[in-house]
């Protein structure tokens, strides 16, 4: 296949990232109502009148939603929330600017450093602020906890959808109990080598991939090599392709997907691989694990 033969490949740089970010927000903008209703609104709108989606009181109201539904939802929405309202006062900003050089300019540092340093901070937290994150007991947690992971683990640890849900209850049941200081490892009820062996590898996984990936941005933001420009873009690609097709958090994969475009100007193949992951993206947050459990039942 010829990828420069693929309209999505000769739109305007600045055109694709504010559409997809626009996609993005319709499907992924909020959580409550008067968030995601107001968003949906905005973002339809630019489908149907003409340059409407590069217009400053465009991106500068979905700002203003997005920073609403941060203050009204603060302790429920995901952390990509954050960052996509500050991606979207980054887009305000650079259709500000009259100059095409200016607008990319904008669009490409701002991704550069949120992807950055999300990565960075995320590091910090999870292996020097947290009690629990190195000892492996996030993941021993989230396994079978997070239905999101039921596929993952049932595949690679041969553990039952059956035995995890019994993992998810008797966890639920005795936390309200005298087992609050227990490890977590001690009350699983079904459990196997390879179970353990899997919590401990994605511990070490997730520190060393973010940690590459925030240390890659960030230098190569300020030392133009380009081995390091296409290595931080390898480390990205395969994170995304690692990590939310098992976490399905699909608005946060997308999210850094566009930060991955916006860093990008003739590099078709890296265009069509964001593409692709994006759509990949939504075929993976198909709850196949509870669709399995509805067609035993049934």
């Amino acid at each position: 296949m010829n990828v420069k033969k693929i309209n999505f490949l000769n739109m305007d740089l600045f055109e694709i990232i504010l559409k997809m970010t626009l996609f993005l927000l319709l499907f992924h903008g909020g959580i409550s109502w008067h968030v995601k209703i107001p968003i949906k609104f905005i973002v339809l709108l630019t489908f149907f009148i003409e340059d409407l989606w590069k217009k400053p009181i465009v991106w500068f109201s979905l700002f203003l939603f997005q920073i609403s539904g941060i203050w009204f939802d603060y302790y429920i929405i995901d952390n990509h929330q954050y960052l996509l309202a500050y991606w979207s006062l980054a887009i305000f900003l650079s259709t500000v600017g009259p100059k095409e050089f200016h607008r990319l300019s904008i669009i490409k540092v701002n991704g550069n450093l949120l992807c950055s340093f999300s990565m960075i901070f995320a590091v910090v937290w999870k292996g020097f602020l947290s009690d629990d994150f190195l000892k492996g007991d996030f993941f021993l947690f989230t396994l079978f906890d997070d239905s999101r992971f039921h596929n993952f683990t049932h595949f690679l640890t041969g553990l039952s959808f059956e035995q995890l849900k019994e993992n998810q209850w008797f966890f639920n049941t005795v936390l309200e109990g005298d087992y609050k200081n227990v490890p977590i490892k001690e009350l699983l009820l079904n459990k196997n080598v390879k179970f353990t062996i899997l919590a401990k590898t994605l511990t070490y996984w997730t520190l060393f991939v973010e940690g590459s990936i925030g240390l890659l941005f960030l230098i190569n933001h300020f030392w133009k090599k380009r081995a390091l420009f296409i290595l931080k873009h390898i480390f990205l690609l395969v994170f995304i392709l690692s990590t939310y097709p098992v976490a399905t958090v699909t608005g946060f994969g997308w999210l850094l997907a566009v930060f991955g475009l916006s860093d990008l100007e003739d590099e078709p193949l890296l265009k069509v691989s964001y593409f692709l992951i994006i759509l990949i993206l939504q075929i993976f947050s198909i709850p196949m694990g509870d669709i399995f459990l509805s067609l035993k039942e049934f």
